[in-house]
């Protein structure tokens, strides 16, 4: 496995897919290490219906379809930002904040696993525990700040800063 970034998971699981699809298990789990390239949402038909969502959607400048199966799926897709470089200050998130990143979400405080040595206004590189970069973003709190309250914003990104996340 190695520097493939397969190591990300457990043997059983490379061995399982490999036997379920020979010569597509890494395929699959290369994939799961890259952010979606739909995003999906769900209409409460309670309070409106898949189509008004739809419309609202693409009112907003949004290319939203509804799911041809799925009815109350409607997905929108998400454009591919710049590539993300490793600054040499790095957040490390835990697994959902770093999910969450993944997708445009800013990271705060509770999702932090480890921020030593960055300091408020430090350009940051968010990775999971791999090391793999998710996000990057401005530190709009130091080490000690983040540490000591664990609430509150521990980052913030710019519009610049959000595309190169691979947001929608």
């Amino acid at each position: 496995m190695g520097s493939s970034g397969l190591e990300l998971f457990s043997r059983d699981l490379c061995q399982i897919l490999e036997l379920a699809q020979p010569g597509e298990g890494q395929l699959l789990l290369e994939a799961l290490r890259s952010p979606p390239t739909r995003y999906f949402v769900r209409a409460n038909r309670i309070r409106t219906t898949p189509e008004c969502v739809v419309e609202l959607l693409r009112r907003q400048g949004l290319d939203a379809e509804q799911h041809a199966k799925l009815e109350e799926a409607i997905s929108i897709p998400v454009k591919e930002g710049l590539p993300l470089s490793a600054c040499d200050s790095k957040i490390v998130a835990n697994k959902e904040a770093a999910e969450a990143v993944m997708i445009g979400a800013n990271l705060y405080a509770p999702g932090v696993h480890k921020c030593q040595g960055v300091r408020r206004g430090n350009f940051v590189s968010i990775v999971d525990k791999y090391g793999q970069v998710v996000g990057e973003g401005i530190a709009v709190q130091g080490e000690s700040e983040i540490l000591a309250h664990r609430r509150g914003g521990g980052d913030r990104r710019d519009e610049q800063q959000v595309q190169n996340s691979k947001v929608p």
